[in-house]
């Protein structure tokens, strides 16, 4: 199994309201290259879920 991201990681990203890749580089141990991989997927799942 691989895990991109810690639940904290996912929290983080709700808590802060991530919409953009600035966003989730202030998150602490995500690195650029996991935000760079993966950060628009992260985001296009936020938005969707924004209330």
């Amino acid at each position: 199994m691989y895990v991109v991201c810690t639940n904290e990681h996912l929290a983080a990203m709700v808590q802060n309201k991530c919409q953009t890749k600035a966003d989730l580089q202030k998150i602490n141990g995500l690195d650029e290259a996991k935000i760079e991989k993966y950060g628009q997927a992260f985001l296009n799942v936020l938005a969707a879920n924004r209330q």
